[in-house]
C-alpha cells in the first residue's frame, strides 16, 4: 500500500504547504509526516527541537514521532548519531 499511497501523500503534502497550508490539522503529525514536519514549522522546527532536548533528554518519549526516527536518534544517550 506505502508504495502507492507515499508518492500521492507526498504531492498533496508538498503542495498544500507551499500554498500556505498545514499537513494535519487535530489528528497530529505522528509518525507517517515527520519528513515535511521541518519544512512546514519552518524557523519554529528549532523551538520543536529544544523542547524535546529540554523535556525528554532521553529520546524515549514517542520516539519518531514529530522528529523522523533518524533525526530522533541524537536524542537517545549513547547514539552515535549527530
Amino acid at each position: 500500500m506505502r508504495i502507492y499511497h507515499h508518492p500521492i501523500h507526498s504531492i498533496i503534502i508538498e503542495e498544500t504547504l507551499k500554498l500556505g497550508g498545514s499537513m494535519c490539522h487535530h489528528h497530529g503529525i505522528g509518525k507517517y509526516r515527520t519528513e515535511w514536519t521541518e519544512e512546514e514549522h519552518g524557523s519554529a522546527y528549532y523551538m520543536l527541537e529544544k523542547l524535546k532536548e529540554a523535556f525528554d533528554p532521553n529520546g524515549t518519549m514517542n520516539f519518531g514521532t514529530i522528529f523522523p526516527q533518524e533525526e530522533g536518534m541524537k536524542y537517545i544517550k549513547g547514539s552515535s548519531v549527530e
